[in-house]
């Protein structure tokens, strides 16, 4: 007699239980007890919030249920949108943009927050969430003890401030990479990843014109894309700052969704963009109170939901959104998405999916296992992923003749172990095997030399005379405020200095 096969571990219907905590058991336990989940995994103490603790005792930390912060909480009140999210005191806007862009793909976002869950009977304090997390998904439970402040939330809040499931959401998420602090500054494409399980990339908003990004973001909003923007900003300083027509610079914005009205006869493309603030809005043309809509016929109004209200959401002008943002951040379940030739002329004639080959494999490079000089001589290689940045992941898309490849992982730094995931998305099948490659004796892993105070300090006189620290902020490619070795490496050739061969910078 035929049985059920058990999912595989990791995936969304078996995934793996963070801390070897099961949701289902400890409910039962809960319950049967009669006691609230209080989680031993992630206490409700300074540990967890992850910052350092504020001296002033009128900004002392609570940690309060739903049901005591708010008499009417409740987990989803009516249905979960973008206004379920805003930003509390914590700079983790790239996690809530995603968050906000996956509350519009309800089959994903069922992935990440399992229905069913309730402040109501049966309660017993405990929830429980999935993430995406390197090939594998992983169930995270967390008690519903939350940071508050003077009465309120102290981060992640909803509109109606009654509802709780994306304050829940952040905490499981902060549990997951360690505290909440651990959340403070990140990379947008990161939380769209750990929400779906796809493929993120950046893209420069003017490699496209308006039109022609309109209609790929359009496509990748059907397709079930994540999609996110922000404004690059020249410096650390100009970080957070609110421009004269309310945008703010290196801020992540929701991209949740495109349409197009008549002014006239002229057909005007445009976008609705999220601040996960849940204020501050864009004030120029098509915004919520723009003048143009004025000539815009009330249906079309009504049937776009433009509303003028203070709520973070907005509407703008294909053109203005490619004079005004710099970046893109898409996150698709397959490659498909954003391929230049196969783009759809509406969202009503998408293009037919097409079927991909996955093939995933985690792997570990240790010092003495490595291909010879010779071989790098002799092979000359297909597709690089390209330089190295400060971010998690890369990708890239070939066309490869059919054969054997061999794909060779590396960091900027030479020598240092570090494990890796490397996921194969191919049109036609492919087997991923793994072989070890042992160094031959001649080659012996050296370490860089470390650079003498005397060095430092004259390194560091010739480039403040040269150019000074605002050479940094021109050469930090994703604003993330720091420097990764090949940015640092860039803005030390522009002002004349390279790199010797002890490892440390010489000026020429």
């Amino acid at each position: 007699m035929a049985t059920d096969k058990e999912a595989p571990l990791g995936s969304i219907e078996n995934p793996i239980k963070f801390g070897d905590q099961d949701f289902k058991t400890l409910l039962e336990e809960c319950l049967k007890s009669g006691e609230l989940f209080a989680d031993p995994d992630f206490p409700a103490d300074q540990k967890s919030i992850g910052m350092p603790e504020d001296p002033d005792p009128k900004k002392e930390i609570k940690w309060q249920r739903p049901k005591e912060i708010s008499e009417n909480a409740v987990f989803v009140e009516g249905t979960t949108g973008t206004t379920d999210i805003c930003q509390g005191q914590l700079g983790n806007c790239w996690l809530l943009a995603a968050l906000s862009c996956l509350t519009m793909h309800p089959t994903q976002f069922v992935k990440v927050v399992p229905p069913n869950q309730s402040l109501s009977k049966p309660y017993a304090g405990i929830f429980y969430f999935r993430f995406w997390q390197y090939g594998e998904w992983v169930e995270v439970v967390v008690d519903d003890r939350l940071p508050v402040r003077e009465g309120r939330l102290l981060f992640s809040y909803s509109h109606t401030r009654n509802e709780y499931w994306s304050a829940l959401v952040e905490k499981a998420y902060a549990k997951l990479v360690g505290s909440y602090g651990s959340l403070k500054g990140g990379n947008i494409s990161e939380g769209m990843e750990d929400f779906t399980g796809g493929i993120a990339y950046s893209m420069d908003v003017s490699s496209r014109t308006p039109r022609v990004l309109w209609r790929s973001l359009t496509a990748a909003l059907s397709r079930g894309s994540l999609l996110s923007c922000f404004i690059e900003a020249s410096s650390y300083r100009d970080i957070g700052k609110v421009t004269g027509n309310g945008l703010i610079k290196g801020h992540a914005y929701a991209i949740t969704d495109t349409d197009k009205v008549t002014k006239a006869s002229d057909e005007i493309l445009l976008l609705r963009l999220r601040n996960p603030w849940g204020f501050v809005e864009y004030r120029g043309p098509w915004s919520d109170k723009g003048k143009e809509w004025d000539a815009v016929d009330k249906a079309e109004k009504e049937r776009i939901e433009l509303k003028s209200k203070e709520d973070g959401e907005f509407w703008i002008s294909a053109e203005d959104f490619s004079s005004l943002f710099d970046i893109v951040e898409l996150c698709s379940i397959n490659p498909d998405t954003l391929v230049e030739g196969n783009t759809p002329a509406s969202p009503a004639s998408p293009a037919s999916p097409s079927t991909w080959t996955i093939s995933e494999h985690e792997g570990l490079w240790l010092q003495g296992v490595c291909l010879s000089r010779d071989f790098f001589i002799k092979n000359r290689p297909v597709g690089r992923s390209g330089k190295y940045k400060s971010q998690r992941g890369v990708w890239r898309k070939l066309h490869l003749d059919p054969g054997n490849y061999i794909i060779v992982a590396s960091t900027y730094r030479p020598n240092q172990p570090g494990d890796f995931f490397i996921r194969i998305f191919s049109k036609t099948g492919n087997t991923l095997g793994t072989q070890d490659f042992t160094c031959a004796s001649s080659f012996l892993p050296v370490m860089a030399t470390p650079v003498s105070p005397e060095d430092q300090l004259k390194v560091q006189k010739t480039f403040d005379e040269v150019s000074g620290p605002s050479i940094f902020f021109q050469y930090d490619e994703d604003s993330s405020g720091t420097m990764s070795p090949f940015e640092l490496s860039t803005a030390l050739q522009a002002v004349g200095m390279q790199c010797d061969n002890k490892g440390g910078p010489a000026a020429v």
